[in-house]
This record gives structure tokens, C-alpha cells and sequence, in this order.
């Protein structure tokens, strides 16, 4: 017969119920926990949309982001701290983060992807924003605001093509004003070189609106191209642009065709006020990222006034003046500002108030 081995561990058998107990035990510890860990989470979830939903949004975003690092593609979650984020002006970068997260985790729904196409093009990103606008108008044909979005950021890319068709698409159907998107129609064949339908279309507007600023600045662009030179500026002449972005556009073209003229002293001049402005614009960009800094400011308004924007001056210095004591050179500054504008009455009392104020130090 067969000799059975010695039982190498006596102690198992004495102990073999002590040991399914413990492990029975494990087992059942470990099911609680599984069965709790969704609920604390789940109150996570319910708290902080209903901290965000009652407008306590900055104690919710915790509650919010936490709950996401577990579940990643809550939709709803997604939704309400994206929104919030937007509403508390949370940096860009940080909110397209989950903007991105919302899209994917909802691919159908056009309200993630209309949000990350603003957020896109604030952050200046135009080949990213191009795709999310391409697929929100997939989901949402009919959003002619984000149609004609698009077709700016394709204009912008030299994607002029893609702009076009943009163009007669909401030129078919659109709730968008007929006049704007044929201005737009002209300013994309002048890019693509179609000299003859951009005229057309630019005459027809002027036909029945003889003064009307873009589609007069497209005129004289186009005289430009075609080399018509004095025609060019005679147009760009009566010109009066609208902002500063068009002003940089007129005093570029007017001073190339008055050199192309041979009216080169005149040119000179349009170069130099372009130089002014141009820096304002510049000043002005850099001012607005340093909303806090007194320099730049005062920079900004500075060059602003120099070149007559009286009422971007003026934002500039009552902004300034909302946050920091104002001083003799902010306040006269801000009197010729509203001079400039025909507020005499503000004018004057503003001045009155420099005058209380002690002179700038000398450096």
C-alpha cells in the first residue's frame, strides 16, 4: 500500500475555518466598498450641480473636476462646468480643455461643439477651429452665424475656395442681412483675383447705397488691382472707415496707389499715419493684457488720441480710472478725449477736476 506523505502543515486543518472566515470577510468588505465608492461619488456628482445650477459655481467647480477625474465622460458634469467656466471668464486654455471632453463625450449635440468653436477662435487657433466649425454645421446645418464664422477663419487662411461656397450657401438661405454676405461675396472673389464678379457685385451695393464705407474701400481695392491707380485713390479718398483694423486697410492701399500715382508726397504722409495708427492698434493689444499696469495704459491712450480714436482713448482712461486713483495727466488726457467727441459738459467738468491736482513729478 501506498504510504500517504506527512502532512507538512499540521496547522492548516486546525485553522481551517479561522482562515475561510477571514477570507469570507475580505470578500465582503470589499463588496461594501464596491458598493459605496458610486455613492460617493454619485453625491459628488449631485452636489456640485446643484451648487452650480444655484449660481455658487466657484464652490461647485471642486466638487465638479473631482467628480470628472473618475468619471471622465459624464456629459451633464461636462456641460454645467464648461458653461460655468465661461461665464467666470476662466482662462481659455484651461476651459477647452473639458470643451474637448464635452465634444467627445457628445458627439451628436452641437451645443459642446458651438462652445469650443468660440473658444477656439478666441484663442486664435484657426485650423483647429475650422474642424470643430466644419462638424458643428454637419450637426447643425442651418446655424448661419456659425457658417459665417467659418468662412472668416477659411478667409483668413488664404482658404478662399472654402470661403466662397460658404459665401453662396448663405446666400441661398440665410437669416444673415443680404447686404453683409455680399460684401463678404466680394471681398472673397477680389482675394481669389476675380476682379470682374467682385465689381459686380460691389456696384450693384453702391447703386443703391452710394456711401457705403466697405463696399466703397472694395472699389478702390479693386481699381488698385486692376492698376487703375488714379481711379484708386480717388475712391480711397472718400473712404471713412469704420474701426481702426479698416483704417490700417485704407491707409496701406491709398498710400500705395497714391505712390504708383506719382503723387509721392501725399503718399509719404498716408505711410506716416499709418505708422501711428498701426502703433495704437499695437499699444492698444498690449494694454488690454495689462488691464492693471498704469504705463500701458496711459500708452495706449496716448497713441489713441494721437490719432484721433477719441473713443477708444477715453474707454482706456475710464477703465483705468475704475480700478486707479486718477491723476492730473489721466483726467486732462480724458477732457481732450471727450472734447474731441463734442462733450463739452464732460469735457469741462473733467478738466476742472485735473486742475485740483497736483502737477506730475518731474523724473
Amino acid at each position: 500500500m501506498p504510504i500517504s506523505p506527512p502532512n507538512a502543515f499540521p496547522a492548516l486543518g486546525r485553522h481551517r475555518k479561522l482562515i475561510l472566515g477571514v477570507f469570507v470577510a475580505i470578500i465582503g468588505i470589499g463588496a461594501v466598498c464596491l458598493f459605496l465608492w458610486p455613492s460617493k461619488h454619485s453625491a459628488e456628482r449631485e452636489e456640485g450641480l446643484s451648487l452650480a445650477r444655484s449660481g455658487q459655481f466657484d464652490s461647485a467647480m471642486p466638487a465638479l473636476i473631482q467628480y470628472l477625474d473618475q468619471q471622465p465622460n459624464d456629459v451633464e458634469v461636462l456641460r454645467e462646468l464648461v458653461l460655468g467656466m465661461v461665464q467666470k471668464h476662466a482662462s481659455d486654455v484651461e476651459v477647452d480643455y473639458y470643451a474637448q471632453r464635452w465634444c467627445q463625450s457628445a458627439p451628436a449635440d452641437g451645443e459642446p461643439h458651438r462652445v469650443r468653436f468660440e473658444i477656439l477662435q478666441r484663442l486664435s487657433r484657426p485650423l483647429e477651429a475650422i474642424a470643430v466649425g466644419e462638424r458643428l454645421l454637419v450637426i447643425s446645418p442651418f446655424d448661419d452665424r456659425a457658417r459665417h464664422e467659418l468662412l472668416t477663419l477659411y478667409y483668413s487662411i488664404g482658404k478662399y475656395d472654402d470661403a466662397r461656397r460658404e459665401c453662396l450657401r448663405l446666400q441661398d438661405s440665410s437669416s444673415l442681412p443680404a447686404a453683409a454676405v455680399q460684401l463678404w461675396l466680394a471681398r472673397v472673389e477680389l482675394a481669389r483675383g476675380e476682379l470682374r464678379a467682385a465689381a459686380e457685385i460691389v456696384d450693384r451695393i453702391l447703386q443703391r447705397q452710394p456711401d457705403e464705407p466697405v463696399a466703397s474701400l472694395l472699389r478702390g481695392l479693386i481699381h488698385a488691382q486692376a492698376g487703375e491707380h488714379a481711379q484708386a485713390v480717388t475712391v480711397l479718398r472718400r473712404v471713412r472707415p469704420q474701426s481702426r483694423q479698416e483704417r490700417v486697410v485704407v491707409l496701406h492701399a491709398l498710400g500705395t496707389a497714391l505712390m504708383r500715382n506719382g503723387e509721392e508726397r501725399e503718399a509719404k504722409k498716408r505711410f506716416q499715419e499709418l505708422a501711428r495708427v498701426s502703433d495704437a492698434e499695437l499699444f492698444m493689444s498690449d494694454a488690454a493684457h495689462r488691464k492693471h499696469d498704469k504705463t500701458y495704459q496711459m500708452r495706449a491712450a496716448n497713441a489713441l488720441f494721437a490719432v484721433d480714436d477719441f473713443r477708444d482713448a477715453s474707454m482706456v482712461l475710464e477703465l483705468l480710472h475704475s480700478h486707479t486713483l486718477p491723476d492730473r495727466e489721466s483726467l486732462s488726457l480724458l477732457a481732450k478725449c471727450y472734447a474731441g467727441m463734442g462733450r463739452a459738459g464732460e469735457a469741462r467738468v473733467t478738466q476742472e477736476r485735473a486742475a485740483l491736482l497736483p502737477e506730475p513729478s518731474k523724473q
